[in-house]
């Protein structure tokens, strides 16, 4: 879902496409987006969060909740309420290694997060404080577990990444460290995104520009199919599937999107972005929206279309290393960076 954390990401999404090839025409120079009438319907807020906010999920547009890199879940009811409208809850405080890398939320009784120690902290009722989150050791990797992303279609299925390739999954979530299972899909390359638009598809990109894609995510290592080579510039940091019929991909300012994604290759086409994005969503097939380092969201009504089809403004909030962006609905977009939180019911 997110970017991984090996490198600058929160940029907002865009998605374009042209032929899908080895080589790929140079990033069109960067502009400097300048505040339009777009950008009036986005609001940016100002959060007492002292560390980075790092992912947010929101299952409906009655609640979001992002997480942070000093173990804070940052929960709302009320997204684009303010700042009061947020709370701030430590679910991650035990061990050493405390900070949230990413959160899926399936639905509004059901939040995932992963952390850089291997743990998944999981909630049946995120609303509820600390006590709600329950948190259990899930990957069985010995050495360097850092978990980067995760993706939770529904509430029997999450598929996360760690950092030395391999894929954890769990059919029964809240079951604890015994419902996880851990597979090496990829060697020791870090897993940087994953995407599950259903039980029946999960699309993973990896640090090294390599795709993955399962029809049977817990089926274990054999049912994961590699495609080397398919970003050759760097990692696919970002992944979106708004369904089982239309992916999207990006990293290092390569976006690809594809109506077969287990094709291969061929199936996917490429465009070169003016810069890296750090979040990225999907929620339809007539809405892409993202957002950059530099604060600038990028949106797409047609993001199966040129280039030209993408749009990009300011959006006013400050520069920043890593976040994402939640889209439940074409009506309410979510973006977070540092301790602020970027919202629109007209993205």
């Amino acid at each position: 879902m997110k970017p991984s954390r090996s490198l600058p990401l929160l940029a907002v999404v865009a998605l374009a496409v042209a032929g899908c090839g080895s080589t790929s025409a140079p990033p069109h120079p960067k502009t400097t987006p300048v505040p339009t009438p777009r950008a009036a319907a986005w609001t940016v807020t100002n959060l007492t969060d002292t560390s980075p906010i790092a992912a947010v999920s929101c299952p409906t547009t009655m609640l979001c909740v992002a997480v942070d890199g000093a173990g804070n879940a940052l929960v709302s009811t009320n997204p684009t309420g303010g700042a009061s409208a947020w709370t701030v809850t430590p679910i991650d405080t035990k061990g050493l290694y405390t900070t949230l890398e990413d959160i899926s939320c399936p639905t509004a009784t059901l939040c995932v997060a992963v952390d850089e120690g291997g743990n998944a902290l999981v909630s049946t009722n995120p609303t509820g404080g600390a006590a709600t989150w329950i948190a259990s050791d899930v990957d069985s990797e010995p050495l360097y577990k850092q978990l980067d992303t995760i993706d939770c279609p529904n509430a029997t299925l999450c598929v996360g990444g760690d950092i030395s390739g391999n894929i954890v999954t769990s059919t029964n979530p809240t079951g604890g460290s015994p419902a996880w299972t851990t597979t090496n899909v990829d060697g020791d390359v870090p897993i940087a995104s994953v995407a599950c638009p259903s039980a029946a598809l999960c699309v993973v990109g990896d640090n090294a520009g390599n795709l993955l894609t399962s029809t049977d995510p817990t089926g274990g290592a054999s049912a994961w199919h590699l495609t080397s080579g398919f970003q050759p510039d760097g990692n696919i940091g970002l992944a979106s599937c708004p369904s089982a019929s239309l992916c999207f991909v990006e990293g290092d300012a390569h976006v690809f999107s594809s109506t077969n994604p287990t094709g291969g290759i061929a199936a996917w086409t490429n465009t070169r972005l003016p810069i890296t994005l750090d979040g990225l969503a999907c929620p339809t097939a007539t809405l892409c929206v993202g957002e950059d380092v530099a604060s600038d969201i990028t949106w797409s009504n047609d993001p199966t279309g040129a280039a030209s089809t993408w749009k990009e403004f300011s959006g006013g909030a400050r520069n920043h290393l890593g976040g994402a962006v939640a889209c439940p609905t074409q009506q309410l977009c979510v973006a977070v960076a540092v301790d602020q939180v970027i919202t629109s019911t007209n993205p």
